[in-house]
């Protein structure tokens, strides 16, 4: 085992499976959630621009109402036809009976063709309010829309990012316990060279000293509580290693679905 590397255990190869699994599906999902949530949102930003626009519009029927131009425009209209028939009365004074009533029907039949293709222009073009009551209807509807959509999606979405958050701490999990078990093999080595040492040191020194011994009992004692923790962690990381792959069955069944 290198400096910084841990020793893996024989479900190593699974893992790696698992991670690599964990990263393309991190990528593919981040990148779906992006661009449906984009498209979802543009029903959004829509209502949000009618509803501007339509607010806008209702502004300028308060500074501005078209009927009340139109009637103001009427009135100036009569105004002018009174003068006309009253010009042409005064000058056609000295005509006879028949030319005076026959330029007054003309008059009046100019004027009344000029009424109605006013009020058919009029007619024909919708008013500021009403273009500013279909903008709120419009938006009202994307509004609706981008709601509905949003609840499709979200929930789906939201369960398979807190599914994989939920891998990635399992993973964690097992990777502080993998930790620990490193940590009590690398107790075991530096404990079992100090054993070896002592042994070393009785073997060239047959004098044995009750100081010796009892530094060869501690050292051994040592190495087996080391040992036996070992032990009891590598227990504890193939139980949360068992408890993870489960977790990644699930996991893709769900993606599967």
């Amino acid at each position: 085992m290198g400096g910084g590397e841990l020793e893996e255990t024989s479900d190593g190869a699974a893992f790696e499976e698992v991670e690599q699994y964990l990263q393309s599906l991190e990528a593919h999902v981040k990148a779906v959630a992006k661009a449906t949530k984009f498209l979802v949102n543009v029903s959004k930003d829509t209502s949000s621009n009618m509803h501007e626009l339509g607010q806008t519009l209702f502004g300028m029927v308060q500074d501005y109402d078209p009927s009340k131009t139109n009637s103001a425009a009427g009135d100036v209209s009569d105004v002018n036809v009174n003068v006309n028939v009253n010009v042409n009365v005064n000058v056609n004074v000295n005509h006879d009976d028949n030319d005076t009533t026959h330029s007054r029907n003309s008059n009046n039949s100019h004027n009344s063709n000029n009424n109605n293709n006013n009020n058919t222009n009029n007619k024909s073009l919708p008013s500021l309010k009403t273009i500013s009551n279909v903008f709120a209807s419009l938006s009202a509807i994307h509004k609706v829309k981008h709601d509905e959509n949003d609840q499709k999606i979200t929930p789906p979405l939201q369960s398979i990012e807190w599914t994989l958050k939920s891998a990635r701490l399992a993973l964690k999990r097992r990777k502080e316990r993998q930790l620990t078990y490193n940590t009590y093999l690398q107790q075991i080595k530096n404990r079992q060279a100090t054993v070896d040492k002592l042994r070393h040191n009785a073997a060239i020194n047959p004098q044995h000293t009750p100081n010796a011994d009892a530094q060869m009992a501690n050292a051994q004692t040592s190495l087996d509580n080391a040992r036996q923790l070992a032990n009891k962690a590598l227990e504890e990381l193939d139980e949360v290693s068992q408890r993870v792959l489960r977790e990644m069955d699930r996991l893709k069944a769900e993606v599967d679905e």
